[in-house]
C-alpha cells in the first residue's frame, strides 16, 4: 500500500481539517471523568484505533510503522512514538470515561463531515495490496507483527542508557580527560536521530526487517531505508562501514559508498543513510583501557 492509497490519504485530510478547539467542550467532558489533562494525541490515537479497527498491540505497532500515522499524530519520521507509550500508560484511565469518549469521536466525525470528509467505511488490513473490507469482520493488521515489533521496541528504546553505562560515562558531564576504570570494547558510538547512542562494540546493523536489526521498529516508517541497509563493526584500523546493496544508498558526508561496498572511518563524520536518515558516528577521546 503506498502513500497515496485512501487511509493515508484519508488521514491527511482529516488533520488538515480537524479543529480541537472547536472539541473543547466534549473534551473537557472526559477530562472531568477522567480527573487529568488529556493529550490531544491520546483522542488521536483513539481515532486511529476506531476508524482502523486495530487493537492495542497493533495501534502500537502501526504508529511505528506508517508514515502518515506518524504525521497524524505529531510524531518525527524516525524513532521511538511517545505517544503509543503514553497511550498504554493512560488507556486504562480512560477505560472509566468510555461514555464521554464515545460523545467526542462522533463530535469529531460530525466535525469532519461537516467539512466534506467521511469517515472511513472499511477497515485497512495492513497488506501491502490496496485490498480493502467491510468492517466489522474481524480484520487484523500481520505486517506490522503485532507483539514482536513491540518487543522490539522495548529493547531498542533504551538505547541510550545502554550505550552510556557500557561505555562508562556521564554524557551530561564534560570530558575532563579522565580515563574511566574499565577497558572499553567499543571505540565509537552511532548518535541517533530521536537522542538514543548505540556503542559499535560489534557488529551493527541498520535496517527494516527486524530480524536484521533491533532499530527495525524506529526506522520501519522510511521506506527509503532497506530491509537489510548497512552494517557498521569495530575493525583495527577504525570502524568499518559496510553498504548492504541498499536501494538508496549509504553515504559518508556527502560522499556515497559504493553499493555493496566498504569504508573504513577513522575520525567523527555525519552519516546517512536514505534520504532521510542521518546519523552521527562519534569516536571515544584518547585511548581508554583500564588503570595499571
Amino acid at each position: 500500500m503506498d502513500e497515496s492509497s485512501a487511509p493515508d490519504s484519508f488521514l491527511d485530510k482529516a488533520l488538515a481539517l480537524l479543529d480541537w478547539c472547536a472539541l473543547a467542550p466534549w473534551i473537557a467532558d472526559v477530562e472531568t471523568k477522567v480527573g487529568i489533562p488529556v493529550s490531544i494525541a491520546l483522542y488521536k490515537m483513539m481515532l486511529l484505533e476506531r476508524w482502523f479497527q486495530l487493537s492495542g498491540v497493533e495501534i502500537d505497532d502501526a504508529c511505528h510503522a506508517r508514515p502518515a500515522f506518524r504525521r497524524f499524530l505529531g510524531a518525527p519520521l524516525h524513532g521511538p512514538v511517545v505517544e503509543v507509550w503514553m497511550h498504554r500508560q493512560l488507556a486504562p484511565k480512560l477505560a472509566a470515561a468510555n461514555l464521554e469518549v464515545g460523545k467526542l469521536i462522533s463530535a469529531v466525525e460530525l466535525l469532519l463531515a461537516d467539512r466534506g470528509l467521511a469517515p472511513p467505511t472499511c477497515a485497512w488490513t495492513g497488506s501491502d495490496t490496496a485490498e480493502m473490507v467491510a468492517p466489522n469482520e474481524g480484520i487484523r493488521t500481520t505486517v506490522f507483527e503485532p507483539g514482536r515489533l513491540s518487543s522490539l521496541a522495548r529493547q531498542a528504546e533504551s538505547s541510550a542508557q545502554i550505550a552510556y553505562a557500557h561505555a562508562g560515562f556521564d554524557p551530561e558531564k564534560p570530558c575532563d580527560g579522565e580515563r574511566p576504570g574499565r577497558q572499553l570494547h567499543a571505540t565509537a558510538l552511532l548518535i541517533w536521530p530521536w537522542g538514543g547512542a548505540s556503542p559499535i562494540d560489534g557488529p551493527l546493523r541498520i535496517g527494516r526487517d527486524p530480524e536484521f536489526s533491533v532499530f527495525a521498529r524506529q526506522l520501519w516508517a522510511d521506506p527509503k531505508i532497506s530491509r537489510r541497509h548497512a552494517e557498521l563493526e569495530p575493525a583495527q584500523d577504525g570502524i568499518l562501514l559496510r553498504d548492504l546493496g541498499s536501494s538508496n544508498g549509504s553515504f559518508v558526508g556527502s560522499e556515497r559508498v559504493p553499493a555493496g561496498g566498504s569504508v573504513i572511518l577513522d575520525e567523527d563524520a555525519l552519516l546517512r543513510f536514505g534520504p532521510s536518515l542521518a546519523v552521527k558516528l562519534v569516536f571515544y577521546p584518547g585511548e581508554l583501557e583500564s588503570p595499571p
